[in-house]
């Protein structure tokens, strides 16, 4: 890939960071420590302790569906506990062979993005979801298993110190050039931590 844009200075900033913190620079272990600006600093545990994540989201049909690494409420909180995961209303079971109570819920595996020319100008992502019932496949149809379907993915990693921007899945007058154009301010303000896209459904299998 031939990319002459030279990283961003948020970035930087926040390589070289990691790179005092890997040669035990300036590492806070006990208690609110500052740089003497006022500033806490992030000790290494911390931002070696990060947790990944993953959101999709499918924006073909009046409410979006929204997929994490399980499916997510459209207050976009996670479903968590037994009775929440599996026996919710969104999983109550019917009689007969289409009985889904118990069954696992939706949700993405993995993700894998990348540029496809030389310029950068084209990114596409390979997404690897799951469904455990042939209902949730029925319902999840139109966001992303339909050609052209618009669709948002985000990605990146948190620890207790960074500060993330999602993309607003409920503002109006959504412009995909506007909306990929904000994704990038909010990956540079998040130092990197940050990532996202918005595209089209090109292909499934």
């Amino acid at each position: 890939m031939i990319n002459l844009q030279p990283i961003h200075s948020k970035i930087r900033a926040e390589l070289h960071r990691r790179q005092k913190l890997l040669n035990r620079e300036q590492i806070s272990y006990e208690g609110p420590q500052t740089d003497g600006t006022g500033k806490k600093i992030v000790d290494a545990n911390n931002i070696f302790a990060k947790s990944t994540w993953i959101r999709m989201v499918g924006l073909s049909k009046g409410t979006p569906a929204i997929i994490g690494g399980g499916l997510l409420k459209q207050n976009e909180e996670a479903y968590y506990g037994f009775e929440d995961m599996y026996n919710s209303p969104r999983n109550t079971g019917k009689d007969g062979p289409n009985d889904n109570k118990y069954r696992p819920m939706p949700g993405v595996k993995s993700i894998s993005v990348e540029y496809k020319n030389t310029l950068a100008t084209i990114r596409t992502a390979t997404i690897n979801w799951t469904c455990w019932s042939f209902d949730d496949v029925t319902k999840y149809t139109p966001y992303f298993l339909k050609p052209a379907g618009s669709v948002i993915l985000e990605w990146g990693h948190s620890y207790s110190e960074n500060d993330i921007t999602l993309y607003d899945i409920n503002k109006k007058n959504a412009n995909m050039v506007s909306d990929h154009q904000e994704m990038i301010e909010n990956s540079f303000n998040s130092n990197g931590t940050y990532d996202g896209m918005v595209g089209l459904v090109t292909n499934f299998e």
